[in-house]
């Protein structure tokens, strides 16, 4: 058994390719969101994206979600979950394509390795 989802349709001894449900799913997911309350949530709470000085535009939140979403249709693995920019793309088989927005720090740091092993454990 395979976790990928099989887009064909048996006829007996046909095989037929249904066709792509993606990009209408990629739709209905971003039609579902509201994108102007995401962004003041985001305003309320001063949450930037990496490197910018205020919270983003409705229209780099719009791409933001909508790259999430089509990589993980293109995978149509059940259960396969993209997250980044506070959003989580998920996909379900046969064909459910899921879009919510998580309001959490997602604050991440560099260090360099050479650091991590001078650490000592204490009990």
């Amino acid at each position: 058994m395979t976790d990928t989802c099989q887009p064909y349709l048996p006829l007996g001894d046909v095989v037929l390719p249904l066709p792509d449900p993606t990009p209408e799913l990629v739709e209905q997911a971003m039609k579902r969101i509201n994108f102007e309350r995401i962004q003041t949530a985001m305003q309320a709470v001063g949450w930037t994206y990496w490197g910018d000085s205020e919270a983003p535009s409705i229209e780099k939140l719009r791409a933001m979600a909508r790259g999430l979403l089509e990589t993980v249709a293109e995978e149509k693995r059940d259960g396969a979950e993209l997250h980044s920019g506070g959003f989580r793309a998920s996909w379900y088989c046969p064909n459910t394509l899921v879009l919510t927005f998580v309001l959490e720090s997602g604050h991440a740091s560099w260090r360099p390795v050479g650091r991590l092993r001078s650490l000592h454990l204490t009990r």
